[in-house]
């Protein structure tokens, strides 16, 4: 609600829509973490992936990014392998 209160654009799955920089439609507001849309390793589609390790490298890259005073290639967010493992009474699946 915050974000389309300000204005910016979401994505298809009604995260923020960022580009590999986490920048969003808004020229000087990047997104990270849970809420925004990442690229998937497969084939590049964005998706809404919330879970730590995604949301600590798309920090990390919006942050050196939202504070870089170069003119510069940004930095950018890897494409993400989107999978998960769980292990359940003595049976893991993934």
């Amino acid at each position: 609600e915050l974000a389309v209160a300000a204005g910016i654009k979401l994505g298809a799955t009604g995260g923020i829509a960022t580009d590999d920089a986490m920048r969003t439609s808004h020229r000087t507001v990047w997104a990270c973490g849970d809420v925004a849309e990442v690229p998937r390793a497969v084939d590049g589609r964005r998706i809404l992936w919330p879970l730590a390790p995604v949301g600590r490298r798309t920090a990390r890259v919006a942050a050196r990014n939202a504070a870089s005073r170069t003119t510069g290639a940004p930095e950018t967010v890897a494409p993400i392998a989107a999978s998960v493992a769980v292990r359940a009474f003595g049976i893991e699946a993934a």
